[in-house]
């Protein structure tokens, strides 16, 4: 325990404490977005992707968190690349505002809106990694987020064309 409050390890630990901050903020946003649209009456559907995709980024934000811990390295470069990364995530969501949401509701909300959110996803699976030390993390978790992320689109296609995915595509 007395690794994590290591002062040479200050950088990387405040850089994925400011990350899993912005990661709750978000959450909560969501969670309070997904209420709203279920009290409008919208129809929530894939259920299994939601799932699948809290549980790999919860385990991404875990490796994340553990090599910041044990490597207590940070590679400025990848973190400075990950601040266009950060810059569009946040656009996005505000341009989204409550349409946006972790959950699947139809309708859903513009496509080429939402999508930005999974590039901006995927970068940020393949960045990170390399600031704290994990490279070998990256084509794991960017293979595993671009086949989820790919069925959620799959998903919200079919939405947006009127018919309601029972689960994946």
């Amino acid at each position: 325990m007395e690794r994590f409050f290591d002062t040479a390890a200050g950088d990387a630990q405040f850089a994925i404490g400011a990350l899993l901050l912005l990661r709750l903020i978000e959450y909560s946003r969501a969670r309070r977005n997904a209420e709203i649209h279920a009290a409008s009456g919208a129809v929530e559907y894939g259920r299994g992707n939601h799932q699948r995709l809290a549980i790999l980024y919860g385990a991404w934000l875990f490796a994340l968190t553990y090599a910041a811990v044990e490597t207590r390295a940070l590679w400025w470069p990848a973190l400075i690349a990950f601040a266009p990364v950060l810059a569009l995530r946040l656009w996005t969501l505000r341009a989204l505002g409550e349409a946006w949401s972790l959950r699947l509701f139809a309708p859903p909300p513009p496509g080429n809106l939402r999508r930005r959110i999974f590039w901006a996803t995927l970068a940020e699976f393949m960045l990170l990694p390399f600031a704290f030390g994990a490279w070998f993390l990256a084509p794991i978790f960017l293979a595993a987020g671009a086949w989820i992320l790919r069925e959620r689109a799959a998903l919200e296609d079919r939405a947006a064309t009127g018919a309601i995915p029972d689960e994946t595509p």
